[in-house]
């Protein structure tokens, strides 16, 4: 019984693994010379500024961006954007 549990547990993991894969990008952030202000240059959830070639996942079906483990902590628990709560399935 514990090996079927580890096995459904496993199974679980790289389906989530494949959505997430299918849903959103890795990309390494890098800031652009014509930031505006009211442009975002920051993880919404930490509130922290992205750095230069640091590896962000983006949502292809909004292209809102956060750190990695950011985001890859929230998605444990929703499946929406932080943001504008656009279900990431929806892509």
């Amino acid at each position: 019984i514990l090996n079927r549990f580890v096995q459904t547990s496993e199974e679980r993991q790289r389906q989530r693994e494949q959505t997430l894969n299918k849903m959103t990008h890795l990309v390494n952030y890098k800031r652009q010379e014509t930031t505006t202000s009211s442009s975002s240059s920051g993880c919404a959830i930490c509130l922290e500024t992205f750095a230069d070639d640091e590896t962000c996942r983006i949502f292809l079906v909004c292209n809102h961006i956060f750190h990695l483990n950011c985001i890859d902590g929230w998605l444990e628990i929703n499946l929406t954007c932080p943001l504008c709560r656009n279900c990431i399935l929806d892509a």
